[in-house]
């Protein structure tokens, strides 16, 4: 059954094109892509089925359906966090903001000019101008530049890998005003890699787990860094890293020497079987490779990062509390014995509110669970790949599977 809020959000957003057999077809009065149309399809959200945007085409027109399909869900973002992204526009009026954003739009134009492509489209469509998207999607940046990063709730992941196979499960928090917002993206860029991607309105895919069409997947938990440069924004590296053909492809685009931010991914094979844990910040970066049970939420850990410079206030408030429980959770199991749905019921932990693993809103209006993530894989491949994700809350949903 879908909501009505759903309902109404579709239909608001589609009124030009017609549902068949549970979809959305564009119809004569769609956005126009030129001579010969990419194909374009908006299946509808279900109570546990996230609504998922498929598109063929090339990034310039990736672009233009997200806008042009779920633009709405993008102003409405923005409307309803206007106070906070007031706050960045004013900082990039700044004198010093306007020196940093015009550096990272110049990186981004170099380094990542797919997902300018993109994003430009994405802009012109929906209504937004590419000034706004730009900042929006250099948010992490900006607070960084600002000294505006705060203690807020963040994702959580866990990584097992054994002699059965390899399993990666991560919850998605976020700001409740992405709840019911996101989408996942099925793309097949021209020229590029085929990917699903969980993915935020108005924000670049990537920031979010991703699965490609090689078998590489992976999840991403935000990094408090106290150090940015004015290079490749996050979002547009990580937009660029979904169509990487391997895990070590994939890395290296996220170290990037010219990256501006600090991140933390979990990224896998379900070809080759490899998971592996990378931190970086602007200057350095650390590579471990996943043996038995791993777990992240928002803070470095790996012994080679210990002396980067963190935001404290950040790491005490939410992401130190969900590790610790994590490692009370996790330290003791036998990891040759650990199940995906053992995984599962930790990830849906309510211990010590507000700071919970899976996070409701409220008790804690700042972020919530918006879903979770997982990957697995085998002694042998099995295709077609696919993604598992628990719409909303992982202790009250169940896993659907979602095929490249």
């Amino acid at each position: 059954m879908i909501s009505r809020r759903d309902f109404l959000r579709l239909g608001l957003g589609t009124a030009a094109g017609v549902y068949v057999g549970g979809k959305l077809w564009a119809g004569s009065g769609g956005s126009a892509f030129g001579a010969v149309k990419p194909a374009v399809t908006l299946t509808a959200p279900t109570k546990d089925r996230l609504q998922v945007l498929s598109v063929r085409g090339t990034h310039a027109e990736i672009g233009k359906a997200i806008g042009g399909e779920l633009g709405m869900d993008t102003q409405a973002f923005i409307y309803e966090q206007r106070k906070w992204f007031q706050g960045l526009k004013k900082y990039a009026r700044s004198r010093d903001g306007k020196a940093n954003l015009s550096r990272m739009r110049k990186a981004a134009e170099k380094h990542t000019p797919q997902a300018m492509a993109e994003l430009t489209a994405w802009s012109s469509a929906c209504g937004v101008s590419m000034d706004e998207m730009f900042i929006l999607n250099c948010k992490n940046e900006i607070d960084a530049f600002s000294n505006s990063q705060r203690g807020c709730p963040g994702c959580s992941s866990v990584a097992l890998k054994n002699e059965k196979g390899i399993w990666l499960l991560h919850n998605e928090d976020g700001h409740p005003a992405n709840e019911g917002r996101m989408f996942l993206l099925d793309a097949k860029p021209a020229g590029g890699s085929a990917f699903v991607s969980h993915t935020y309105p108005g924000l670049l895919s990537g920031n979010a787990s991703w699965l490609n069409e090689h078998g590489v997947f992976m999840t991403c938990n935000y990094i408090p860094s106290a150090k940015v440069k004015a290079g490749i924004p996050r979002y547009f590296l990580y937009r660029q890293a979904i169509e990487a053909r391997s895990v070590e492809a994939a890395v290296e685009l996220y170290t990037h020497p010219e990256r501006a931010f600090a991140g933390h991914h979990f990224i896998g094979s379900m070809v080759s079987r490899e998971l592996v844990s990378l931190e970086f910040t602007p200057d350095k970066h650390s590579l471990e490779k996943v043996e038995g049970l791993s777990w992240h939420t928002n803070h470095l850990v790996h012994k080679s990062m210990a002396a980067e410079c963190q935001i404290d206030e950040y790491i005490t408030e939410s992401s130190a509390p969900r590790y610790a429980r994590l490692a009370e959770l996790l330290g003791v199991a036998k990891p040759a014995e650990v199940t995906p749905e053992q995984i599962q019921k930790v990830l849906s932990d309510h211990e010590s509110t507000p700071t919970t693993i899976c996070r409701h809103a409220p008790p804690d209006p700042r972020g919530m669970t918006l879903g979770q993530a997982r990957f697995e894989a085998g002694a042998k491949p099995v295709r077609p790949f696919a993604a598992k994700y628990i719409k909303g809350f992982p202790c009250e949903g169940k896993w659907e599977s979602y095929s490249l």
